[in-house]
């Protein structure tokens, strides 16, 4: 059903790059915990597929035969989701609460509190880039264009500049494909 680890890495450093580079064109800050939370925002999904495999499988394939984004299906199978569980988890390692934050939110920014909104922004954001493009895994086909609006608003950010940025990080991605990082 598309899903492999491989592709699920691809991805998971598609938006650690692309958060990062956001938060340095964007707002002129290192961006380092963008970085670590593009890694770290399916690892929930990484979790699930080592702990409970045949469910994590049974969500997948629920997901592409309902044509459902995969936390609806893991919703019905666990009752919780990738990003909840990524949550806990960095709670539970002492990461910081806006990285945990921003982990629980990348499905749902507008969920965050105020004080991490542009973090989960940011984050959703490079997300949704990179599901659009599909680069990786797309555990999101059905994304939802209103809450990605709504972000750019929040960050003040035109999607020109982003297609600046996705332009810069692809030819990033592409380095490190060569190298044999990805």
């Amino acid at each position: 059903y598309g899903y492999s680890p491989g592709l699920l890495w691809k991805h998971s450093v598609a938006v650690a790059l692309l958060g990062k580079m956001i938060y340095r064109v964007v707002f002129r800050e290192k961006g380092d915990k963008a970085y670590t939370a593009g890694l770290l925002h399916e690892f929930g999904m990484i979790s699930e597929d080592q702990l409970c495999n045949q469910d994590f499988r049974e969500a997948v394939r629920l997901s592409r035969e309902k044509n459902i984004n995969l936390v609806e299906a893991e919703e019905q199978i666990f009752a919780f989701h990738h990003a909840q569980l990524a949550c806990e988890i960095a709670l539970d390692w002492k990461l910081p609460e806006e990285l945990a934050v921003g982990l629980a939110c990348h499905h749902a920014p507008d969920t965050a509190p105020p004080e991490h909104a542009r973090f989960a922004s940011v984050l959703y954001v490079a997300d949704y880039l990179c599901q659009k493009h599909q680069i990786g895994y797309c555990d999101a086909p059905y994304r939802n264009r209103k809450t990605y609006q709504r972000c750019l608003v929040r960050l003040n950010m035109e999607p020109y500049m982003l297609d600046l940025i996705m332009e810069d990080m692809r030819g990033k991605l592409s380095e490190m494909e060569q190298r044999g990082l990805i």
